[in-house]
C-alpha cells in the first residue's frame, strides 16, 4: 500500500558563522540530526540523491558528489555520480576508479591516515580533469571514507563532494567525519536494494524469453527506462529520475526499438505490455 509522506521541512538556514570549526552551533546541529534521522529510510538512489541535495548540501555545499563503494567483482572501487551540474563528457569519473584524479584522491586520503581531505583545485593547473572541474564552477574536492577496521588500505566506501565554499577547511573535515558514516550505511544499502529489485525483472524475464525464444533480451535498465515511458514521461524527465542525460535515455530507448523491432516509443510499449514484460515492475 503506498501511503502520501508528509512534507519534508526546510532545513534551516545555515551562516557562516554557524559553521565553527570547534563547536557546532546550534542551526548545523538541526541539520546534522535531520540528516541522521532521514538516512535510514533511504534504500533507492533518487532518495539518495535527494539526501544529498537536501540536509547534506545545506551542511557541505556541493555540485559534484561521487560515491564510490567496494566492487567485490572487479576487485576495487566502483563510483556513482549524483552532480546537480552537468560535466563535460570527458570527466570520467565514474564507474571503476580508473580515473587520474580519482587515483590522486584515494592516495592522498591513504597517505593522511584516512582523516577527512580538503583537495582545493589550483586554477593554474594543466590538469585536465582539474581544468574541467574549475569550468564547472568546482573549487574545492572534500573526500572522506570507510575502510575495514585495522586494514586502512581496504576501503569499503569513498565520498567526493565538490564546490566551491569559504568555510574554514577545519569546519569542512569536522562535518565530513559527522555525516560519512551515515552516508556510508545509506549507500551500501542503496547498493544492495537496487541490485535485489533489479534482479527480479530479469530473472522473470529470462524465464519468459527460454519458454517462448521471440521474446526480446532487454537489459534491466532498458526495462527501467520502459516504464517510465509507460508513465508517460519525457526523454528529460527519465533522465532526471535515472541521474543520466536526456541524449543517454534516447540511446536506450532507440536500443529497445531495434531489439524489440518496434516503429516508435508507443508500439515498443505495447509489444512490451502484451509479452508481460513490465508487470512485475515495482
Amino acid at each position: 500500500m503506498i501511503t502520501q509522506e508528509a512534507p519534508t521541512p526546510a532545513p534551516p538556514t545555515i551562516a557562516e558563522d554557524d559553521l565553527d570549526p570547534d563547536e557546532l552551533s546550534l542551526p548545523v546541529a538541526r541539520v546534522l540530526l535531520r540528516f541522521v534521522e532521514q538516512a535510514p529510510s533511504v534504500c533507492r538512489r533518487h532518495q539518495f540523491y535527494g539526501l544529498l541535495q537536501n540536509q547534506l548540501q545545506t551542511l557541505l555545499p556541493h555540485t559534484v558528489a561521487l560515491c564510490g563503494a567496494y566492487d567485490r567483482r572487479l576487485q576495487e572501487l566502483s563510483f556513482d555520480v549524483f552532480n546537480s551540474v552537468v560535466l563535460p563528457p570527458r570527466l570520467m569519473l565514474h564507474g571503476r576508479a580508473s580515473s587520474a584524479l580519482l587515483i590522486r584522491l584515494v592516495d592522498a586520503w591513504l597517505q593522511g591516515r584516512g582523516e577527512p581531505l580538503v583537495w582545493p583545485l589550483a586554477a593554474e593547473s594543466s590538469d585536465g580533469e582539474v581544468a574541467a572541474l574549475r569550468e564547472a564552477g568546482v573549487e574545492r574536492l572534500l573526500v572522506h571514507g570507510v575502510s575495514r577496521p585495522q586494514r586502512l588500505h581496504e576501503i569499503s566506501s569513498l565520498f567526493v563532494l565538490g564546490g566551491s565554499s569559504q568555510v574554514a577547511a577545519q569546519a569542512e573535515c569536522r562535518l565530513l567525519r559527522m555525516v560519512v558514516p551515515s552516508m556510508h550505511a545509506t549507500y551500501l544499502r542503496v547498493l544492495e536494494v537496487e541490485r535485489e529489485v533489479g534482479a527480479v525483472v530479469p530473472e522473470r524475464a529470462q524465464q519468459r524469453a527460454r519458454l517462448n525464444p521471440s521474446v526480446p533480451r532487454i537489459t534491466p535498465r532498458e526495462l527501467q527506462i520502459l516504464s517510465w515511458v509507460r508513465a508517460g514521461k519525457s526523454n528529460q524527465q527519465i533522465g532526471e529520475e535515472l541521474l543520466i542525460s536526456p541524449l543517454t535515455v534516447k540511446n536506450h530507448i532507440q536500443k529497445i526499438l531495434r531489439k524489440m523491432g518496434a516503429s516508435n516509443r508507443a508500439h515498443a510499449l505495447a509489444m512490451a505490455l502484451q509479452m508481460k514484460l513490465l508487470d512485475d515492475e515495482r
